[in-house]
């Protein structure tokens, strides 16, 4: 069971400031996580596809997801879409296994004290409060537009891992 408390610090490390979004996403995370039971993605087991809107609060949303689930920007396995609302599809990508999580709240990403003092709150907050997370379902990205760049990186990320295991 990943428990988004244990991210705390690194997350506020890593995107330098305590905010609601980026707390919502260690929560947000670590939910999909939970509900598939995978473990943190060393390398790139994981895909994490967010659909993170246009404005701030969603790339705060994005620190949390990659500090709890390990899908970074740098190892390619986290891509970011507009879109509302704020949502994660975390993908297991051996199994193609994913489940949906959708932020049930507005978070803020304004960094002042007592912003800071309410993101604890709030994170803090029953889970059923602030996320929505779906069943397990078949993960089959999307074609066009955006979809098409899911699926190229799907398969870079595929050739990455199958060179790394013949180079071991």
């Amino acid at each position: 069971m990943v428990d988004p408390t244990k991210f705390l610090d690194a997350g506020v490390h890593l995107h330098g400031h305590t905010c609601e979004a980026m707390l919502l996403g260690l929560r947000a995370g670590a939910a999909a996580m939970n509900r598939l039971g995978a473990e943190r993605s060393a390398e790139a087991e994981l895909l994490a596809v967010l659909e993170v809107g246009k404005d701030e609060r969603g790339r705060c949303v994005a620190d949390g997801v990659q500090t709890v689930t390990g899908c970074t920007l740098g190892k390619g396995n986290v891509q970011l879409l507009p879109g509302t609302p704020l949502s994660l599809t975390l993908v297991d990508r051996a199994t193609r296994r994913a489940v949906r999580v959708t932020a049930r709240v507005d978070a803020s990403s304004t960094p002042t004290d007592d912003a800071a003092a309410d993101a604890l709150r709030l994170f803090r907050a029953p889970e059923r409060r602030l996320l929505s997370v779906s069943e397990e379902f078949e993960y089959r990205p999307r074609t066009g537009g955006d979809g098409a760049r899911a699926e190229r990186i799907d398969t870079e990320l595929t050739a990455v891992k199958a060179a790394r295991k013949r180079g071991r």
